[in-house]
């Protein structure tokens, strides 16, 4: 009896022992224990809205094949085929209107009260806006095959370039102060943009292929590969860097003496006719449905139901007959 008593305590005691050791290796490798926590997750906040006080009537500018703001901002030259509408740009009434015999292929402001503009039988013709006097200057007469391609000017040494185009080659016609005209023929390089150095003589050209070329003295240069143009101001270029698919990615501003500087990386690529630069050489997007400033990472939403447009240095705020000039 001894005897069995003994042996019992013994698997007593081995047992207690054996589960006192799995006990300890279960709470060994236990994983630890989930501690739950509450977190808040805030959503970003919303863009602020685009502002539609000071809306507008008028439907040509929505209706018009093309929109040009004058320098100051003052008025918008709407075209319509051949007809030249100039509204007030703050107002929308209509200040001057007039129609030429033939389709307007391009328009350039002179001042703020006088312009350019170019029609498809090749006529160059001024503008004075507030005096609502036309006076054709120049009927060009390019070589076969070519058509008009750009329009640059200089408010200071009154000189005009219009420059006509093909596959084969270019024509640079340069109109000056006191009415003489010669032709220089430049190469096949694709003319699609052009810019004249306001004192600084230079005429800077870009290319369907995006390169970028200055002419200067009758010396053609090509100063930049995957560019294209801007807008000028002065003597300063403004143009658009390039990635493989001709998207802009960067903005670049480059002065009479040929040194450049980088004005902005875009958060994005976008669409070089997407691209403005204001009066204050603040770089905009106008991207869809928002409105990117690029140097101050700021944006705004288009309301429902309006729409933007592009022109020149203006971006503007349309709905239905009435606008806004958001970006001047």
């Amino acid at each position: 009896m001894t005897r069995k008593l003994a042996a019992y305590l013994t698997f007593l005691l081995l047992l207690t022992v054996a589960i006192y050791v799995a006990m300890d290796l279960y709470v060994k490798h236990e994983p630890p224990l989930v501690r739950w926590k509450t977190v808040t997750v805030h959503d970003p906040p919303p863009l602020p809205q685009l502002q539609t006080t000071g809306m507008v009537k008028q439907p040509m500018v929505r209706q018009a094949e093309n929109v040009f703001p004058s320098p100051d901002g003052t008025f918008l030259g709407c075209v319509d085929g051949g007809t030249l509408t100039v509204v007030d740009a703050k107002t929308g009434a209509v200040v001057r209107r007039t129609t030429a015999s033939h389709p307007i292929i391009d328009v350039v402001w002179i001042r703020d009260r006088l312009l350019f503009y170019v029609t498809s039988a090749n006529q160059l013709v001024t503008f004075d806006v507030l005096a609502n006097r036309v006076r054709p200057i120049y009927t060009s007469d390019p070589p076969a095959g070519q058509t008009f391609r750009a329009l640059a000017f200089s408010d200071y040494t009154n000189d005009v370039f219009f420059i006509y185009g093909s596959a084969k080659g270019n024509t640079v016609y340069q109109f000056d102060t006191n009415e003489h005209v010669w032709a220089t023929s430049i190469g096949a390089i694709g003319v699609q943009n052009a810019y004249y150095g306001t004192t600084s003589k230079i005429l800077y050209l870009d290319d369907a292929k995006h390169n970028l070329y200055q002419l200067n003295g009758g010396y053609l240069q090509r100063i930049s590969q995957r560019a294209a143009i801007l807008r000028g101001a002065g003597n300063s270029l403004f143009y658009a860097d390039l990635n493989k698919l001709g998207q802009a990615i960067a903005v670049e501003e480059r002065n009479d003496s040929g040194q450049t500087r980088l004005v902005c990386r875009l958060e994005k690529p976008a669409p070089v006719a997407d691209v403005v630069i204001d009066h204050a050489g603040k770089v905009f997007v106008a991207a869809g449905d928002v409105v990117e400033n690029e140097m101050e990472r700021r944006e705004w939403r288009v309301p429902s139901g309006y729409q933007l447009r592009v022109a020149g240095h203006d971006i503007l705020l349309i709905r239905g007959a009435t606008f806004r000039v958001v970006v001047d």
